[in-house]
């Protein structure tokens, strides 16, 4: 028997060190896939979308058979779902207003080693989407703090704007032109109503006492008021008279009047955000409305192309225009949810479609 010790010791040498270059593959593999996760969260510059799109073929060569997810951040719902599999490993975590799921699926349980070591690439993930959303709120944060310092130079001017256009609409009728003058004085007519409108929010938010719904009320006829009602065809009319993109609207709904200046504002940013691609190239515009299940429901659909990242419309400060600010439809949907409603943005095969919902009550 001591004769054969020799042997079995080098075939346990031999397996020990078989094991633990097995250990160090395995060790390397996953610790480049980590690697390459963080080479992607830099490239994407904090962006989750493609992130999330681009590290499923990662997961899938360590082994994964699919990832779903669901997470919310800053107005950003980023959603994914999978074929039900027989198993999978599930992390969740949340801080409001932030909430983040992973799951990764698996046709065959991973046991032992596998599965503490998938345990741990999910934790790691984590905390690799909690670092990018972290990262955004700060930079959200501090453009908010930047706006507030600007906001304390602005303030003045553009205080004494909205003052000129109230006083302006205020006089309008009482001005006696030139034949030469007449038809000037007859466009600033048709656009004078939504102005003062805009106006009144802007002095109604430097005196903080809100719109002036009595405004929003004066400047349409009485046929489009009734039982406290406001029709919202016209509102978009008077909207679209600042913007020059063919229009067509099918159906009518009403709102009440003390929520038409909010609903208004909706409205106006959505109608400027396609205006703004109306000018990049010639583009349709069809709104829908009707009621259906107790809902109040809109649909805007423009032909202007479709939006690259729709995700993060709504998110503060993302803007694709080079001058733009990315407050306008983050504020629309703040809006809405003060309202009891919501809004949303897709893309569809020609375009971009808003639906609005808001409850009949």
């Amino acid at each position: 028997m001591l004769e054969y010790l020799p042997y079995i010791l080098i075939l346990i040498g031999l397996t020990v060190i078989v094991v633990l270059i097995f250990l160090n593959r395995r060790i390397r593999k996953y610790w480049q896939a980590v690697s390459n996760m963080l080479a992607l969260s830099d490239e994407h510059e904090f962006n989750l979308a493609p992130f999330l799109k681009d590290i499923e073929p990662i997961l899938k060569r360590l082994g994964i058979d699919d990832f779903a997810y669901h997470i919310e951040y800053l107005n950003v719902t980023l959603h994914k779902d999978a074929p039900e599999y027989r198993h999978n490993l599930q992390k969740k975590w949340s801080q409001d207003p932030a909430i983040i799921l992973l799951t990764f699926y698996f046709s065959s349980r991973p046991r032992g080693e596998n599965r503490a070591i998938f345990h741990l690439l999910l934790e790691i993930l984590l905390m690799i989407i909690r670092h990018n959303i972290f990262t955004r709120q700060l930079i959200v944060q501090q453009t908010f703090d930047r706006l507030h310092k600007i906001n304390a130079f602005v303030l003045h001017d553009v205080k004494n704007l909205a003052q000129f256009i109230v006083f302006l609409n205020h006089n309008l009728n009482n001005l006696y032109s030139p034949d030469e003058q007449r038809d000037f004085i007859q466009t600033l007519k048709e656009t004078m109503p939504a102005l003062t409108i805009r106006a009144a929010r802007i002095m109604g938010f430097f005196q903080k006492t809100g719109p002036d719904n009595n405004l929003l009320i004066s400047v349409l006829s009485d046929k489009t008021r009734k039982h406290g009602q406001i029709s919202l065809t016209s509102l978009i009319n008077i909207l679209h008279k600042q913007y020059n993109f063919p229009l067509t609207i099918k159906g009518n709904i009403s709102i009440h009047q003390k929520t038409a200046d909010q609903f208004m504002a909706v409205l106006d940013n959505i109608l400027k955000n396609i205006h703004d691609k109306s000018q990049q190239a010639p583009l349709r515009c069809l709104i829908i409305m009707y009621e259906k299940n107790n809902e109040k429901i809109l649909k805007i659909i423009d032909t202007g192309g479709q939006c690259a990242n729709i995700e993060r419309i709504f998110e503060p400060f993302y803007t694709t225009k080079k001058q733009g600010l990315g407050i306008g439809l983050f504020q629309a949907r703040e809006v809405m949810k003060k309202l009891g409603g919501k809004i949303t943005a897709r893309n569809i095969r020609h375009g971009v479609m808003f639906e609005i919902r808001l409850p009949v009550k």
